[in-house]
């Protein structure tokens, strides 16, 4: 399925013939722009833009169909969001939305900061907490979105979800802990130490599931979790003077990682990721000014990864 965002980048791109032109109109940085374009074209399965060394692009019969017919789409869109801000005053009012604790923590200041620069009269209100009370929240429209991580593949009927973002769960020691010592390091080898767990990061399951011993299965229930922190600021005290491991996802400890104050553990039989998702409620649509708070966590979202 193509998304209304999609369509909006190839009628930007087949408009101005340029990336960084397309990208600047599109409020995102040209490179992801560029990775949006061929992600489309690779779940379409064709190409859509011939691009060459500076960035210049050519169009052919299928950025041709998607621009035309896509184009239609986006005005009618673009008339409907101009009368519901009229309708709303957009730059009066609040914002309610919740996040989970992981986000609360890397993405939300950036994306306040972004929002309220431009919405000088708007105060968003906001909560954190976990997945169900979030929900139940919306539910009870005591919110109107939510983003957090989903430990359920479950379809839901009341809520609908969008991707956010995807973030893979690494184990962090100090630089010269003994199991940065080993060529490779498995789950048995990890839970020989205590293993401190950020919020709802925790995967006992499976961990177990890799184990094959009871002296194993024994050390796992004794070391793991060792603790559990609201704030990845706590560890980095307790991590870097100890033998304790933290496990959070990837990119919250990168200043200590690249200051060499910690390293990140390869954990051959240990592969996870969080999924974290928007959440809103299923046959309702965002006001302008929470499509508004939308888009800058989103903006803030590209540059916490990279993009």
């Amino acid at each position: 399925m193509i998304t209304f965002k999609e369509l909006r980048y190839v009628a930007l791109l087949d408009k101005y013939k340029n990336f960084s032109q397309a990208a600047k109109h599109a409020g995102i940085s040209q490179p992801a722009l560029s990775m949006a374009i061929s992600k489309l074209e690779e779940k379409l399965d064709v190409t859509l833009f011939y691009r060459d060394t500076n960035g210049v692009v050519r169009s052919n019969i299928y950025s041709d169909f998607l621009s035309n017919e896509g184009g239609s789409i986006i005005k009618n869109v673009d008339d409907i969001l101009l009368q519901l801000k009229s309708i709303t005053k957009k730059n009066t009012g609040s914002v309610d939305f919740g996040v989970g604790n992981i986000v609360a923590e890397s993405i939300l200041p950036g994306a306040l900061k972004s929002f309220c620069n431009k919405n000088k009269e708007v105060y968003p209100k906001f909560i954190s907490g976990y997945w169900y009370e979030l929900r139940e929240k919306l539910l009870r429209q005591e919110i109107n979105f939510f983003i957090t991580a989903n430990h359920l593949d479950a379809v839901d009927q009341e809520i609908t979800q969008e991707d956010f973002i995807n973030l893979k769960v690494n184990f962090y020691a100090r630089f010269d802990h003994p199991l940065t010592k080993l060529d490779n390091i498995y789950c048995f080898n990890l839970i020989q130490y205590p293993v401190i767990t950020y919020h709802t990061v925790s995967s006992k399951k499976y961990i177990f599931d890799r184990l094959e011993t009871q002296q194993q299965i024994n050390k796992l229930e004794k070391n793991f979790p060792a603790g559990n922190l609201e704030s990845v600021k706590l560890a980095v005290p307790i991590v870097s003077d100890t033998n304790y491991v933290i496990m959070a996802p990837e990119k919250f400890f990168k200043n200590e990682v690249n200051q060499g104050l910690f390293k990140v553990l390869e954990i051959d039989d240990f592969d996870l990721t969080l999924k974290i998702k928007l959440v809103t409620r299923s046959n309702e649509l965002l006001s302008p000014i929470e499509l508004d708070m939308v888009e800058s966590f989103y903006l803030e979202r590209d540059a916490f990864v990279g993009l």
